[in-house]
């Protein structure tokens, strides 16, 4: 009988992009096993149709009162447990959340940020998770290649991306995560670098992209276009296709480093290293306010004590002109023309690493 394997993860987007990692280990670990994931709307999103999972079940503890999330989760997990008989449970809750960073939940969060830089400075998104669960990581060289694991997509979403690209083969395609769903992820920098790239880049074709909360924080201007709202398994696949990902730390933007494609993050409450260990093509840059990186999820503005002008102050300390020479950089060396040669299109995907 083959063994069966639950994989349960409640997150949002950019947190299940990191747990690919190691739930695409723990499927190299047992190939021939039943593998039952246990998602919320947005890990589901990330795990649809992906190749090595045999079922999913969905649950969202956020769907009643706050106070008791998790004694409802634990519950659930229980019953799980008791209807499924697994021989192994991976649960992810808290590798990332918790884990890399301080949750206000926790003494930590309210510490001195000396002593989060020192419990969650070297902690890389990718790979402490398998320090959390004693497991020793593939090979580094090997995760460096390409094996930080990868979103699956329907032929039909597989074709629908190869045209997207197709219309603009003559393109600098340059995709704007505007914002995200903390305070410190609102960067006002943004908007100055998108006209920029269109007037300063002939080819350049700029998407913003985001939640419909990011609305406020999007622009109208020649050759940019909003997709903001967009579903976000379109808008992961168009970073596949893009030459430049750009945004602050945000789901879209761990999507671009699935594929290789260049991306800069405009890393505030974590490490640049945190966000990007591994992953290729990579030119972020961190705020160089004082305080940042704070290793803080502060998802209410009060929680922040350095701010200016009611924002955080890690978002307004962004230099112009180094993000600038980071996208010359890309548009000289790694824009997709140049890493996937003559658009061989159905062959994409292994000319990537992928």
């Amino acid at each position: 009988m083959k063994k069966k394997v639950l994989i349960i993860r409640y997150g949002a987007y950019g947190d299940a992009i990191y747990n690919l990692a190691l739930i695409e280990h723990v499927l190299r670990l047992f190939p021939t096993a039943l593998i039952h994931v246990e998602a919320n709307f947005r890990t589901g999103q990330i795990l649809q149709h992906h190749p090595g999972v045999s079922a999913y079940s969905f649950y969202d503890p956020d769907t009643g009162p706050a106070e008791t999330r998790w004694a409802r989760a634990r519950e659930r997990w229980a019953e799980l447990e008791s209807d499924l008989w697994p021989d192994v449970v991976v649960n992810l809750q808290n590798t990332i959340e918790r884990g890399c960073v301080a949750t206000d939940d926790m003494p930590e969060f309210w510490g001195p940020p000396e002593h989060r830089r020192r419990l969650f400075g070297n902690r890389s998104f990718y790979t402490y998770q398998f320090e959390k669960f004693g497991l020793v990581p593939p090979d580094q060289e090997d995760l460096a290649a390409g094996r930080l694991g990868s979103m699956g997509f329907t032929p039909e979403e597989e074709a629908w991306g190869r045209q997207w690209r197709r219309q603009h083969k003559n393109d600098f395609v340059i995709i704007m995560a505007v914002a995200g769903s903390t305070a410190q992820k609102a960067v006002p920098i943004l908007e100055p670098i998108g006209k920029w790239l269109v007037d300063n880049y002939k080819d350049a074709v700029v998407y913003l992209a985001g939640d419909a909360q990011a609305e406020s924080m999007a622009w109208k201007y020649n050759r940019t276009f909003s997709t903001i709202g967009g579903p976000f398994r379109q808008l992961a696949l168009m970073t596949r296709y893009a030459d430049l990902v750009i945004g602050p730390e945000t789901g879209l933007v761990a999507a671009a480093g699935m594929w290789g494609t260049p991306k800069i993050y405009l890393a505030t409450s974590s490490s640049v290293h945190q966000l990007t260990h591994l992953t290729r093509h990579d030119y972020s840059v961190q705020s160089w306010a004082g305080c940042s990186p704070c290793h803080r999820s502060s998802f209410r503005p009060e929680c922040c004590p350095q701010t200016e002008k009611h924002q955080p102050l890690c978002v307004a300390c962004f230099d112009f002109d180094e993000i600038a020479e980071k996208i010359g950089r890309v548009y000289e060396t790694s824009r997709f023309s140049l890493r996937v040669n003559d658009f061989p299109w159905e062959s994409h995907s292994t000319q990537t690493g992928k």
